[in-house]
């Protein structure tokens, strides 16, 4: 959870342009950006569309007053606004960060709006498939009956100071008498399903003519699944978009989840999940997305 600004991440704004057939007057504008939507952070006590709703904003104001805009998130389960380059936490963004991101973002998709490449008339195809997903490993009662039970606190279950904002962001994140309230009640739901098995994903397909897909995942992808998908595509136009049709937990690389961290340690339980998802689920979803791509 710390700024890695060497990490992988999709730099790609993809943009479509809808216009009507008689006129060309613009009737939408659907934008997919790769970014988490968690500028303000968890000090800011008031709900906020963060910087998509001043993309929105942005937008809108070079559309007809009819105009609808679209602000799709991609593959963004690691990837999230960097406010400071130099800083070794994130720091919690302001409603001037989430103006400056969303004008700067707003002002690239009206420019690529009016650059962009006429289809014309273009058949629209759509696929969809249901995938059952594994667990990384095996679920033992014994490990939820000892979570459950467990009543232990230690030195580091004590609040942590917050005299600055970096120490509330933490002590709300990293707060470990939080963590194990957690555990304890992730242990008694899951003792409770047992024998439930992984969770299904769902992926959606929709091509337009030979040029454009619009590929919809489960879950919080990492950014590199997103990019392998574009990369493994044969259209040249392709938006990958997460958080969509429910939740499966956080989707990492195989080798990030063998690396680990929160991601893959600690937030499946916040889900609702009895483990991690297993190491080839990122690979699952890739693959079952070019085998439509082929036959769509």
């Amino acid at each position: 959870m710390a700024p890695n600004p060497a990490g992988v991440v999709d730099p790609e704004i993809g943009v479509c342009a809808f216009v009507h057939c008689s006129d060309s007057a613009l009737l939408a504008l659907l934008a997919n950006v790769t970014m988490h939507p968690t500028t303000l952070g968890v000090c800011v006590h008031a709900v906020s569309a963060d910087y998509p709703g001043r993309v929105i904003r942005q937008m809108q104001a070079s559309m007809p007053d009819d105009g609808v805009a679209f602000l799709i998130q991609g593959a963004a389960g690691d990837s999230r606004p960097l406010l400071d380059a130099r800083a070794t936490t994130f720091r919690e963004g302001t409603e001037r960060d989430i103006d400056r991101i969303g004008r700067d973002l707003g002002r690239c998709i009206n420019a690529i709006a009016q650059n962009a490449v006429p289809l014309g008339a273009a058949a629209l195809r759509v696929d969809h498939r249901r995938l059952q997903t594994g667990f990384a490993e095996a679920i033992r009662e014994a490990t939820f009956g000892h979570l459950l039970h467990r009543s232990d606190q230690t030195a580091d279950s004590q609040p942590m100071p917050t005299s600055d904002r970096a120490a509330e962001w933490n002590h709300g994140h990293l707060d470990q008498s939080l963590l194990d309230q957690e555990r304890r009640s992730w242990a008694g739901r899951m003792l409770q399903a047992l024998r439930t098995a992984a969770p299904l994903a769902e992926v959606q397909l929709l091509v337009l003519g030979n040029a454009v897909a619009w590929v919809f995942l489960p879950g919080e992808p990492f950014a590199e699944v997103g990019l392998a998908i574009k990369r493994r595509a044969w259209t040249p136009y392709t938006f990958a978009a997460g958080y969509c049709n429910g939740t499966i937990g956080y989707v990492p690389t195989a080798q990030e989840a063998e690396r680990g961290g929160y991601e893959t340690t600690e937030a499946y339980r916040l889900y609702g999940l009895a483990a991690a998802l297993h190491r080839n689920t990122a690979t699952q979803l890739e693959d079952a997305v070019i085998e439509m791509l082929e036959t769509a």
